[in-house]
């Protein structure tokens, strides 16, 4: 694609977000301090704005914080294997030899993702997504010429501008960066125009802006697993600058989007999505701007100023301790008494503040302090399942977004590059279809109400045998104990194949027939004795 088309739909997509940009910049002042300014080139280590001056209150700060690390426990704990690839056909997860494959594969991929830095950047990605209400995370791989793992990179959304296709998803990507020349000649080697060598050479601290630019190709969507040259891949990249249109480096390819943007919730007519801090940056600004006020307020009241009469001072008012003031009239001086109500202040503040933490959900996310009686597992339920209710529409957003995409490249890059197990044979003829299923906490709580629906029933359908016998008739006991296992997350290694069920009950029919037979013979053989010992006892009467 030509540079200079290029920096065009970037300096486009860039002018356009002018307005949002001004709604980030106080999300980041009172919200997410040190996430980076908007309105601001930071040109070295001594212009990062270390002093937030302006926030007062931290509730937004922290709210902020808790949803943020409760989305990344909920969804992506990196304690546990928080999703499962499935086949859509069910033969193929009843079949143990195709379900012991995927399970591999499954480890494989979360194995690779807990080796590289994921968890790292995949927390900077919910800060932006709760705060901003969008988010930048990349995926590449480390190596070229052979596998060496993943590294992900949160890009801030100071640098990130992208474009979307017609279902919502990154379509066009850019990312805007302002290097020195050196740095950019260690990156690209000889491979930049010579007056960034020149630069380079002089040791010049001129910044340079250059975009990453990364954009589909006209290519036809390649087979799974084949092996393409980078500029036959459907998404090329390359480092255009800004003012010349020159290129640094080299074009590639890659084989998916290689950039993921979840979004909090979609805002109407527009790319860019909303967060909690959206909605709640009005009582933020104004908790801030009452907790100053109360805060020189307060010191108002600890140092209270002096009012005195004209004249009643002959020297210079000394407060400090063993300080002597000569007056000409004592009773022309006295404090000054402040008449306003700190309760209702402090009524209002606390308010406000209860506002915000809703507004994050704060009070619906955390266990309740700890109390005299412990929460029982029942109420830990209860309140994951409340959790998901709130968080439902996000987590499937975060999902669309962003889980399965880098849970689809992850699997795709590693079939390129010979990393799974080798297919087996009923897989390659069945040619299935694959879903993602997720074990997190707020997963688990949208499958728990299906479990317990199940379970119920067959607690009713036993309970009403006893009366009606012919109930029994209704449920399939083999399809019950699958599906209760599916929506419980248990490993499909853990049951035995639709093949291995048929020779287990036909055995157990066999051994069941086989005893029957036995006894009737053992019944045949008492009656007959009992006949031969009557018929002795008659001749003996005789």
């Amino acid at each position: 694609m030509d540079n200079r088309a290029l920096i065009k739909r970037f300096q486009r997509v860039q002018s356009r977000r002018y307005t949002v940009q001004q709604v980030w910049e106080r999300i980041e002042e009172f919200v997410m301090p040190f996430r980076g300014q908007f309105f601001q080139d930071v040109s070295g280590e001594d212009a990062v704005p270390w002093r937030k001056e302006r926030t007062w209150d931290s509730t937004a700060v922290m709210a902020h914080q808790n949803l943020a690390a409760s989305l990344h426990g909920a969804l992506t704990s990196p304690a546990i294997n928080w999703f499962e690839i499935r086949f859509r056909q069910k033969e193929l997860n009843e079949n143990r030899e195709a379900a012991d494959w995927l399970r591999q594969a499954s480890e494989r991929v979360f194995y690779e993702l807990q080796d590289s830095n994921f968890n790292l950047e995949i927390n900077e990605a919910y800060q932006d997504v709760a705060g901003y209400g969008t988010a930048f995370l990349s995926e590449e791989e480390r190596g070229k010429d052979s596998w060496e793992g993943l590294i992900f990179s949160g890009v801030p959304l100071k640098e990130a501008y992208f474009e979307e296709d017609h279902m919502g998803q990154c379509s066009y990507f850019y990312r805007h960066y302002q290097w020195e020349a050196q740095k950019i000649v260690t990156k690209f080697g000889e491979r930049v125009p010579d007056d960034i060598k020149k630069k380079a050479e002089n040791a010049s601290d001129e910044r340079i802006d250059f975009v990453l630019c990364i954009y589909p190709r006209s290519v036809e969507k390649p087979q799974f697993a084949s092996i393409l040259a980078p500029e036959q891949r459907p998404f090329g990249y390359k480092y255009v600058t800004v003012n010349g249109h020159e290129t640094l480096g080299e074009e590639g390819g890659y084989y998916e989007m290689p950039v993921f943007v979840p979004r909090w919730r979609k805002t109407s007519e527009s790319q860019w999505g909303n967060s909690p801090a959206t909605i709640a940056i009005a009582d933020i600004q104004t908790v801030n701007k009452w907790v100053e006020i109360m805060t020189v307020w307060s010191e108002k009241q600890t140092d209270p100023p002096i009012f005195a009469e004209e004249r009643s001072i002959i020297s210079d008012l000394d407060l400090s301790a063993a300080s002597v003031n000569v007056v000409r009239n004592i009773a022309g001086m006295r404090e000054w008494v402040s008449n306003g109500n700190v309760a209702i202040t402090m009524q209002g503040i606390d308010q406000l503040r209860r506002n915000i933490r809703n507004y994050f959900f704060n009070d619906q996310l955390n266990f309740p302090d700890p109390q005299n009686t412990p929460m029982t597992a029942t109420e830990a339920q209860i309140r994951y399942e409340l959790m998901q209710r709130l968080l439902g529409p996000t987590l499937g957003r975060l999902q669309s977004d962003m889980l399965n995409p880098i849970i689809e490249r992850t699997f795709n890059m590693l079939v390129r590059a010979g990393q799974m197990p080798d297919v087996p044979q009923v897989i390659v003829d069945a040619n299935p279809d694959m879903d993602i299923e997720y074990l997190g906490a707020l997963a688990r709580s949208q499958r728990m109400d299906q479990a317990q629906a199940v379970e119920r029933w067959a607690m009713s359908l036993g309970n009403l045998s006893q009366v009606m016998p012919g109930v029994l008739d209704v449920p399939d006991d083999e399809a019950i104990a699958r599906e209760l296992g599916m929506l419980l997350n248990v490993d499909p290694t853990l049951m035995n194949s639709k093949e291995e069920v048929d020779m287990r009950r036909q055995q157990r029919a066999q051994q069941q027939a086989m005893m029957e037979r036995q006894e009737m013979i053992a019944r045949s053989g008492e009656a007959a004795q009992s006949v031969g010992e009557g018929e002795a006892a008659l001749k003996a009467v005789e």
